[in-house]
């Protein structure tokens, strides 16, 4: 059973426990998976598809359009990570890599066009689900700040996925857009950030798709979100925030099924790179970690 932990008493748990721990918030914002502490922290913004029930019963669009905007199977690309945190909502419901003033979508200029309300939300809504904004951040904000001061930084994978055929089909092999592409234009780097954000890009450049070479691009199709931007801001040289972005080659983006053997070729890549990575400076990593390959539907409260 998954315990529920208050953001406030998590820190504590990073400051007293060296024990696992797999956890809710209370406004069931993020589940966290613990399963050794270091400085390496794995984050997936965008990979639910789970909308609450009030919030879902009043949009209008429909859940292949929300699913096409959302980032299935991205949670998979930081499994090695032994330190994750993850939202339970989709972006449509709360979009912890906006500014809250942005995050609950209110309109088509802020949804690439859609329209997500049949009805006007009510303000208590927005308020619940600008809740589960702050208390995300809250806790990742205790991860990041207990890496700077236990191991003297943190590293955050950020794991993204885009669509790329938003004109009509096209060959990834063909469409110039790169398969993997590293945000770091926000980044504050001294010396050993520099260095490791170049090993780190320098092994995603190694990256295949099933044997076929991969375009691999820094701040080609995006530059890092605003998860990046406000820890970048926050804290500075002390904290690495890797924000990736995999093109949807693993998946049908138009249906959200996954292409599976594509999609465990990757991420088992990615698997190497993180347990790498963790070598690199001297963080725990899983050897061996769970490949789930599901998207999952919402769950009504």
């Amino acid at each position: 059973m998954t315990d529920e932990i208050r953001p406030w008493t998590y820190a504590e748990h990073l400051r007293d426990d060296d024990g696992p721990l797999q956890a809710r918030t209370p406004w069931d914002a993020a589940t966290i998976d613990l399963r050794s502490p270091g400085p390496i922290i794995g984050v997936a913004p965008h990979h639910s598809h789970r909308v609450r029930e009030p919030a879902i019963d009043r949009m209008a669009i429909s859940e292949a359009d929300r699913l096409y905007e959302e980032d299935p199977y991205t949670e998979r690309f930081i499994a090695a990570t032994a330190h994750r945190i993850t939202p339970n909502q989709s972006r449509y419901e709360v979009d912890v890599n906006r500014p809250p003033h942005e995050a609950v979508y209110m309109g088509p200029e802020m949804a690439w066009g859609a329209e997500i309300w049949g009805e006007d939300p009510p303000p208590e809504l927005v308020e619940n689900s600008l809740e589960r904004w702050h208390e995300f951040h809250t806790v990742l904000d205790h991860a990041v700040q207990h890496a700077i001061e236990t191991y003297g930084r943190a590293i955050v994978l950020d794991l993204h996925s885009y669509n790329y055929q938003r004109e009509g089909p096209t060959d990834w092999r063909t469409d110039e857009k790169p398969v993997v592409n590293l945000g770091s234009r926000y980044l504050q780097l001294d010396q050993r950030g520099r260095t490791l954000k170049e090993w780190f890009l320098d092994r995603l450049d190694d990256v295949t798709v099933l044997g076929e070479e991969a375009l691999v691009e820094e701040n080609s199709v995006f530059y890092g979100g605003y998860l990046n931007r406000r820890l970048s801001r926050t804290y500075g040289e002390d904290c690495l925030t890797l924000s990736v972005e995999f093109k949807k080659v693993f998946m049908d983006e138009a249906t959200g099924q996954p292409h599976a053997k594509t999609l465990e070729d990757l991420a088992r890549q990615f698997d190497t790179i993180v347990q790498e990575l963790g070598e690199e400076v001297g963080a725990p990593v899983l050897s061996d970690p769970e490949t789930p390959t599901t998207v999952g539907s919402y769950e009504p409260e």
